[in-house]
């Protein structure tokens, strides 16, 4: 547990003493799963419900339509949507990103293990996750789904300009420092140089985000 704190503050000594004293992951998963289900349960219940007439009337769908999709939204539903998404998408996301740095470290002069990839993309979804805990609160307060702590929160006039507005919202603080300690974790754990690490883990989130604001703009324009 003291690692899993220290992650926050000090990525580098918590790896190096995760590698020095052979720490396993299996505690460290366990308690990320549980603070995942706790955060997801609340956004389900407290935020995404209460708002679920004002989700299904942005969808423009017909009446018959909208009785069929309440369905989906009623409060059973997003509690066990929720319970599927963290004990297993989650866990799957997780082991399908680890397996990708452990294929590519090799590339990169490194020598991963499955263990050491899965060990800081656990540790690094710790990040998220306190940023899921701290947006919360702000969220039951606005009385919406939405916090930004990206760049897209000083360029709100960019909203028109699809694919720069969602590139924007790529550059989370959050993000920024989960994919730093990504990078931390690669270079203690697989022997990674710290500025080739940094390379690597910038340079695949650059490609994704940009990825993801193209289909952004795709998916903008099915929906009219």
């Amino acid at each position: 547990m003291k690692n899993v704190i220290k992650i926050f503050y000090s990525p580098e000594k918590a790896f190096k003493e995760i590698k020095e004293k052979n720490i396993k992951p299996l505690l460290p998963f366990l308690i990320l799963v549980f603070f995942s289900l706790i955060i997801n349960l609340l956004y389900a219940n407290f935020i995404i419900y209460p708002k679920k007439a004002e989700l299904l009337q942005m969808q423009n769908l017909p009446p018959e339509a909208i009785e069929r999709a309440s369905k989906f939204l009623s409060r059973e539903f997003l509690n066990i949507q929720t319970l599927l998404g963290t004990f297993i998408f989650f866990p799957i996301t997780i082991l399908l990103i680890s397996g990708f740095y452990h294929l590519l470290i090799p590339i990169f002069g490194g020598e991963s293990k499955f263990e050491h990839a899965f060990i800081y993309v656990v540790y690094s979804k710790f990040i998220n996750v306190l940023a899921h805990y701290i947006k919360f609160p702000i969220s039951l307060f606005k009385k919406g789904l939405i916090v930004h702590t990206d760049l897209a929160v000083f360029f709100p006039f960019l909203k028109n300009k699809i694919f720069l507005y969602l590139f924007l919202t790529q550059f989370d603080i959050f993000t920024i420092y989960s994919l730093y300690v990504i990078s931390c974790g690669m270079n203690i754990l697989s022997g990674v140089p710290k500025k080739r690490a940094l390379f690597i883990v910038y340079s695949l989130w650059l490609l994704v985000s940009i990825i993801i604001s193209i289909l952004g703009i795709k998916g903008r324009r099915l929906a009219f």
